[in-house]
């Protein structure tokens, strides 16, 4: 029985490993600006969430506008960070991956976060599209499984290996 499921786990990794992926330099631009917010972090623990997102704003002031910072290849899909430039978007997602990456406020970034795959989940595959195509329906459905691992997380933390700086509190 171990066996087989040895087998399609090498599959499986084998296949991950396998898909295209973009050079770092590509998906990751701003390491000097993100840096320096890690290094700010810690004076922001205390704050109040709002509070919190207000300061890593304000740290990012002079950061120019950029449109299109998510449209980096027109064949692979990564996620990728862009502190060079920022829209709207890319600040929030950027404020998201920030409290993951220093544990400081793990919790409420989860809750957050939460939010924004349900949010997520309306907008690309909501109840509007569901008629036209069932699949729909299971997308949407599929946005529950991860907003259940975030609730998770929030009450849990984010385990040894998650967050760069994690401390429990």
């Amino acid at each position: 029985m171990l066996r087989p499921i040895t087998v399609t786990a090498a599959i499986c990794l084998a296949a991950c490993l396998a898909r295209a992926s973009l050079p770092f330099e590509t998906v990751f631009k701003g390491g000097p600006k993100f840096a320096a917010l890690v290094a700010q972090a810690d004076a922001w623990k205390s704050l109040p969430i709002g509070e919190r997102t207000a300061a890593v704003g304000h740290a990012l002031v002079g950061t120019p506008y950029k449109s299109y910072t998510l449209e980096i290849d027109d064949r692979i899909e990564a996620p990728s960070a862009n502190l060079t430039g920022l829209d709207c978007w890319t600040f929030f997602e950027i404020a998201l991956a920030t409290g993951f990456l220093t544990g400081l406020f793990f919790t409420e970034t989860a809750i957050v976060a939460a939010a924004y795959v349900l949010f997520l989940g309306v907008s690309f595959h909501g109840p509007d599209r569901w008629s036209n195509n069932p699949m729909e329906f299971g997308f949407f459905v599929d946005h529950f499984t991860f907003i259940a691992g975030l609730l998770f997380a929030a009450v849990h933390g984010p385990g040894r290996t998650l967050t760069l700086r994690w401390r429990a509190t």
